[in-house]
């Protein structure tokens, strides 16, 4: 099985409610499921970070859907690498909504969120990306 780790960034079309967010994190859990797929959404002020895992076709099929989705705009794949093993196994799609925090309010807090997309800065997100969703996604899942 050829698994990858897909790592993308996007801005919102229009600020979705608390309500919206619930919602799509609701279907993505239900499709992501039943396409063996695991991963973490991060939510800050109208932008997405998103980390999907899976067989590489499903990753991205997917990662194509996404791009085609109204809800978002201004997609950029940060990383997109083969892997052995999962990072995010215990999520179909964990996700944290960052509005409102920031440094102080946890370790875990990345500032990428914060700057904007920088599309000339984009390996030096990829790596911050990455430890962000991990540091989210560990916490989470120790914390339920």
């Amino acid at each position: 099985m050829d698994l990858i780790r897909l790592i993308c960034i996007s801005s919102a079309t229009t600020i979705p409610t608390d309500r919206e967010l619930k919602e799509l994190l609701d279907g993505a859990k239900v499709r992501n499921k039943k396409r063996g797929v695991t991963g973490f959404l991060v939510y800050k002020n109208g932008t997405y970070l998103q980390v999907l895992e899976g067989e590489r076709e499903t990753v991205e099929n997917l990662f194509n859907i996404i791009s085609q989705d109204s809800r978002t705009a201004g997609i950029v794949k940060l990383k997109d690498e083969s892997i052995t093993q999962r990072e995010f196994a215990h999520w179909h799609m964990g996700f944290k909504n960052l509005d409102g925090a920031n440094k102080k309010d946890s370790p875990a807090y990345v500032d990428i969120l914060d700057d904007g997309l920088d599309i000339k800065n984009i390996n030096a997100i990829e790596g911050r990306a990455l430890s962000l969703l991990l540091n989210f996604a560990k916490k989470e899942y120790i914390s339920q």
